[in-house]
């Protein structure tokens, strides 16, 4: 994962042991920043299942998702809105 201002928040994968890499997602908000990519959370053993956590747009978290192992990744919530935090939660910038 690397982070940054909207395109340069970007997820590459690699099946060969680091050998090459392919970028499969690339954040689509302009404001967008990404924080953090946590896979196994509800799963023992090998997990296709993942979440990619951001800064909020918009007042919403960015929050996207993946029952793939990472090859597709879709924005999470109602319609895709992210979730709004009870008390204006917010991540820490990795500058």
């Amino acid at each position: 994962m690397s982070s940054g201002k909207g395109p340069l928040s970007r997820l590459y994968k690699t099946t060969d042991a680091c050998q090459t890499w392919h970028l499969v997602f690339t954040n689509p908000d302009p404001e967008g920043f990404w924080d953090a990519i946590q896979f196994g959370l509800f799963c023992e053993g090998p997990c296709r299942e993942g979440l990619l956590l951001g800064d909020p747009v918009d007042g919403k978290f960015a929050m996207f998702i993946t029952a793939d192992a990472g090859n597709t990744w879709r924005k999470w919530g109602i319609k895709g809105s992210g979730w709004k935090g009870p008390c204006g939660e917010r991540n820490l910038k990795a500058n």
